[in-house]
């Protein structure tokens, strides 16, 4: 967890992926998508049908006592039946 590794892109780019999790496998990529590409995997996600997920108000959500908003812990926060998994209805 926090080992850096150098992508090349195929235009030449590079980019640096940073291990956040082994198990499950997470990644951070940051700046992989322009805002234009993020936009275009919107729209067409919207096009089949998806649509914005309804999450709690962020304004009224308080963080359980003791939480801490690292990845370790919101997973652990998350996993609610302990199966080292975070499961669709989790």
């Amino acid at each position: 967890i926090g080992h850096i590794t150098k992508l090349s892109l195929e235009n030449e780019q590079i980019r640096e992926m940073k291990t956040l999790s082994i198990k499950p496998t997470l990644f951070e990529i940051p700046n992989y998508l322009s805002s234009e590409e993020c936009d275009e995997i919107v729209r067409l996600a919207q096009e089949q049908g998806l649509e914005i997920s309804q999450t709690l108000d962020e304004d009224l959500y308080e963080d359980p006592e003791g939480f801490q908003d690292d990845q370790s812990d919101v997973f652990e926060y998350y996993d609610y039946n302990k199966d080292n998994f975070l499961d669709v209805d989790e």
